[in-house]
């Protein structure tokens, strides 16, 4: 025992060594995020503008902004009315879809291959597909609604409330697999024998779900949220191609807005401001779920 201590105390890494490994990434760290960081809080004390390529000092004038900008409450509202009835379709139905495939013996790895297609789809080009699925007058949607309840043509994404549930449709399809596959992982986790000594001792399905699977893997599915939350939040392709905003900003998410503006009108300084308000928004909504998931993993 003393000599295997002692051959291991020699395998702890100098200093030397420490900084070897970890240089390069500490390197590609500071170009590639910290740089970026620093020149963005740079660019958030600036207003830009096409007539000159010298920025103006504008001091906290971009911070102030935020706090009267209806646009921004609108585009947060937006976001909101997207976010939420897409995450708690995609979290519900993931987790449906997990237990489903995971009750089948026979075909499951086809099965679970099949229902994981739409993950691999780009966002372009999701947003472009039901685009022309929910288009006026010869889109399928459009048309199966108009034989089943003989009403006339719907304008599907020019009404505010149906182009919302369209672009929250297009997430569920896209991105309900991605919590089926953790939750899948997660069951696949669970050893057999709990599942038998339940049966053996009467539980039913509903019961040996409730009372042994789902608290087992419900660290799993906080995680799996939080990505979804933090992916929702960010949503911006989908929205750009499938509605650009519209119908009347109805669309508009936070994302698109900040493309609105630091793109479209050059204001570059206050986009950056935006930006920052984004990630203090998600920042706090995730270390909240974080602390949710180490709660449950205690």
């Amino acid at each position: 025992m003393n000599a295997g201590a002692a051959s291991l105390e020699g395998l702890r890494p100098s200093a030397k060594y420490l900084w070897g490994y970890s240089g390069p990434a500490l390197l590609v760290t500071i170009v590639l995020v910290l740089f970026p960081l620093a020149y963005a809080l740079w660019a958030s004390f600036y207003a830009f503008s096409y007539s000159s390529d010298v920025p103006q000092w504008v001091g906290y004038n971009n911070y102030l902004r935020v706090l009267t900008d209806g646009d921004l409450r609108s585009s947060l509202a937006s976001t909101a009315a997207i976010v939420l009835p897409a995450l708690a379709i995609e979290v519900l139905l993931g987790l449906g879809l997990a237990l489903a495939v995971n009750s089948v013996s026979r075909g499951r790895a086809i099965l679970t291959t099949i229902l994981a297609l739409p993950v691999m789809i780009s966002g372009g080009a999701l947003g472009m597909t039901f685009r022309m699925l929910f288009t006026p007058q010869w889109g399928p949607v459009d048309n199966a609604v108009t034989r089943i309840f003989g009403v006339g043509s719907i304008d599907w994404l020019g009404n505010a409330a149906l182009a919302r549930m369209a672009v929250v449709l297009a997430d569920v399809w896209q991105n309900t697999p991605f919590v089926m596959l953790i939750c899948l992982a997660a069951l696949a986790a669970i050893p057999e024998q709990i599942r038998e000594a339940s049966s053996v001792d009467g539980a039913t399905s509903m019961q040996r779900f409730r009372f042994i699977e789902f608290p087992l893997i419900a660290k799993f599915l906080l995680v799996a949220t939080l990505f979804r939350l933090i992916d929702l939040f960010r949503i911006f392709d989908v929205v750009f191609v499938m509605t650009g905003g519209g119908p009347a900003s109805a669309t508009e998410t936070i994302s698109y807005y900040i493309y609105r503006q630091g793109i479209r009108a050059f204001d570059v300084g206050y986009a950056v401001v935006l930006g920052v308000v984004l990630a203090l928004v998600m920042l706090v909504v995730c270390i909240g779920l974080i602390r949710l998931v180490g709660r449950r993993g205690q």
